[in-house]
């Protein structure tokens, strides 16, 4: 069993779903809302703004808001994680490594 729990802490084991769920995510002085939800094809991190929705121009600003989510958990974002705007909201395939 203790060998079981040291590979979850792995870096390149996948995020549990028990960190999975709405988080605040604070960057720059800005507060966001990150959300890491299981999809059939791992994991997906929606990012909101909490003041106001996220422009379409702000896709770089975004993924660093995922990053910051990801380090708050000691994880990295997966590397490979494509973004999407949909309506305020970017939502990054991929979760936390």
């Amino acid at each position: 069993m203790f060998s079981l729990a040291l590979a979850a802490c792995s870096a390149s084991a996948p995020m549990p779903l028990a960190a999975s769920g709405p988080a605040e995510v604070r960057l720059g002085g800005l507060a966001f809302m990150a959300d890491l939800q299981p999809v059939e094809r791992g994991a997906q991190i929606d990012i909101a703004g909490q003041a106001q929705p996220l422009a379409l121009d702000e896709g770089r600003l975004a993924k660093s808001v995922a990053q910051q989510f990801c380090r708050d958990r000691s994880q990295a974002l997966d590397p490979q994680a494509l973004g999407a705007y949909l309506g305020g909201t970017w939502v990054f395939d991929g979760g936390c490594l």
